[in-house]
């Protein structure tokens, strides 16, 4: 009886200690990789750095550093951190500080964390889509134009620009020669249009190459912000039953 009873003590020691164990995952690697998650979010809980923002118009919070790793203070851009568990995206809008930012960088190995980058859009891209419907996209503007081709080089100038936003469904309908309407400057508004669509050099962002282009009054709406504007026009529902008079029989 009594080596009985030390088996079982043994035994419910075991499964005390084998549940302890596992609860951190079943393999060593997947308890090193959970306890790291722990100790990490612990740490980042009380940490000034961690802020209240809003993504894709959701609260969430985000570790936010306003410089790059080796030290030097970033203009209008934040490298950004997800708590573990967590995650965001290439594309994705940041409400931060009063103001909008776009995230344009965020590693894909996120087992612990999303390591990332944000920058601020201080420009709002007014738009109608095929059916009429008005959008407001912010963006920023990337000053450095490089090219695919080593023997082309784009410059940028005062008529000519690459502006990044995010590529999704309603951005992927723009076309070369799709123009926007910019801030108005001397009573006259600066127009843009489409010179080159690119949405293949960076993931989940779409890369707008304009150059300036001329108001036109007959086409562009002042009082709406938008280039070719055009109308909706909405079909006229009688409000009252239709009395149909014939002669003859109804067949």
């Amino acid at each position: 009886n009594t080596t009985f009873q030390k088996m079982v003590t043994a035994m419910a020691n075991y499964d005390l200690f084998n549940t302890r164990i596992n609860a951190y995952g079943e393999t060593t690697r997947e308890r090193t990789v959970n306890i790291a998650k722990e100790d990490i979010a612990k740490n980042l809980y009380d940490h000034p750095n961690l802020r209240d923002v809003k993504i894709d118009g959701k609260y969430g919070k985000l570790v936010v550093i306003s410089k790059d790793r080796t030290g030097k203070s970033l203009k209008d851009v934040k490298q950004i951190l997800s708590l573990p568990g967590e995650t965001f995206n290439v594309g994705q809008y940041v409400e931060f500080a009063n103001q909008i930012w776009l995230i344009h960088q965020a590693d894909v190995d996120d087992e612990i964390y999303v390591d990332g980058q944000m920058t601020l859009c201080p420009n709002i891209l007014k738009f109608q889509d095929v059916t009429g419907k008005i959008h407001h996209y912010p963006y920023f503007v990337d000053t450095s134009l490089p090219s695919l081709d080593i023997n082309k080089m784009t410059i940028t100038s005062d008529t000519t620009r690459k502006i990044k936003l995010p590529f999704d469904e309603i951005t992927r309908e723009f076309f070369i020669g799709k123009r926007f309407m910019g801030e108005v400057v001397g009573e006259k508004p600066q127009c843009w249009k489409i010179t080159d669509v690119d949405v293949e050099s960076e993931r989940g962002l779409m890369i707008l190459t304009q150059e300036k282009d001329e108001f036109n009054k007959d086409k562009d709406s002042l009082t709406n912000g938008i280039c070719d504007y055009f109308e909706v026009t909405t079909p006229i529902i009688p409000s009252e039953t239709i009395k149909i008079v014939y002669s003859g029989k109804p067949e």
